[in-house]
């Protein structure tokens, strides 16, 4: 369970972008196999989708929610109808010393965006702005990142 004062801290480290839209569940690390993954979970303890905008809710209410116990973090769900997108970096940071590998930092450093943590303390989750562009090139991917600020 997090303190009031926590979940305010947290509130205020998520870009303003991203807390306004109602794209946010919760989750609790379950076994899978011989792994642990993050299962999505509605406000009241029913199973959410990532792809069913019935089952997310709004920012406010999920940190509320995760205040009073019973799930592990907060997540937002990236869509298809948003403008972010979500780099994941695996493996890069050293959890008993926070070394993060240089070819993470670079990309961190060009990014320059939202980056936190990921729940095993070995990765990082970055989120961005992805702004489409004119491109010749039709194997280019046509976006440009635009940066994404508490």
């Amino acid at each position: 369970m997090t303190t009031i004062a926590e979940t305010l801290c947290l509130w205020h480290q998520l870009p303003l972008a991203l807390r306004e839209r109602n794209q946010w569940v919760l989750w609790r690390g379950e076994r899978r196999q011989d792994k642990v993954t993050k299962i999505p979970y509605q406000r009241d303890g029913r199973r959410a989708s990532s792809t069913d905008p019935a089952t997310w809710s709004p920012c406010w209410p999920c940190l509320q929610t995760l205040d009073h116990g019973g799930f592990d973090g907060l997540g937002y769900v990236f869509s298809p109808d948003d403008p972010f997108v979500g780099v994941d970096l695996d493996h890069c940071l050293d959890p008993d010393t926070g070394l993060l590998d240089a070819w993470a930092r670079k990309i961190v450093a060009d990014l320059c965006s939202y980056t936190e943590i990921t729940p095993s303390g070995r990765g990082l989750h970055v989120a961005a702005i992805i702004c489409p562009t004119k491109s010749r090139r039709r194997r280019r991917l046509p976006v440009s990142i635009r940066h994404l600020k508490p």
